[in-house]
């Protein structure tokens, strides 16, 4: 099968295995049920994931590479931090607290005593690549030495995402808030990064 139309297959197969755990909970999803909704043989779905915790583990990465491409482009263009901080933070927002990020996020605690499978995929496929990129925005830019010697980008970065969004990840996985307005996600990315540009002037 060629590369594209490889990939155009496992975008279908990975959106029936999605639209699965939306309806039914991840405990009640099997490779079986995902085959049927997608049309799929048993032979290629165990041949392309290995089992269902791959299969939502391509789902997890899939989902961050949009976030993790738009600060890629952030690192490359010229812009003053705020602006650029402010802007990501509409993104990882609007990412983190979307009804599908919360589904992901259940199913990722569901799986954390079984496997650990997903819950390692946010953490290090989404997490840790996303603080790594964030690091060298923080440290493109000279005012950020002003926060303290002791802070590098990596630090910065940890600062930053822990003022944006805090406790809301985890506390839309267990179901205590709802996915956030527009509205709100702008002014929260405003407020964290006029916060943030004036700690590292201090």
């Amino acid at each position: 099968m060629k590369t594209d139309k490889k990939n155009q297959r496992r975008e279908q197969i990975e959106t029936a295995a999605f639209e699965l755990l939306a309806e039914e909970g991840y405990e009640k999803v099997s490779m079986l049920k995902i085959a049927k909704k997608a049309s799929a043989s048993n032979q290629t779905m165990y041949a392309w994931y290995g089992n269902k915790q791959k299969l939502f583990e391509s789902i997890i990465h899939r989902s961050g590479e949009q976030m993790l491409a738009f600060l890629t482009q952030a690192i490359a263009e010229e812009g003053q931090l705020e602006e650029v901080l402010y802007e990501f933070g509409i993104h990882l927002l609007g990412f983190i607290t979307s009804d599908e990020a919360q589904i992901i996020n259940r199913a990722a605690v569901i799986d954390a005593t079984k496997s650990g499978i997903l819950a390692q995929a946010i953490d290090t496929g989404i997490r840790t690549e996303l603080i790594a990129l964030l690091a060298q925005l923080m440290e493109k830019f000279p005012q950020t030495d002003s926060l303290s010697p002791e802070f590098g980008g990596t630090e910065m970065a940890e600062i930053f995402i822990s003022l944006l969004f805090g406790e809301l990840q985890f506390r839309g996985a267990l179901g205590l808030v709802e996915p956030l307005t527009s509205s709100q996600i702008a002014a929260r990315s405003k407020l964290t990064s006029t916060l943030f540009a004036k700690l590292i002037k201090q």
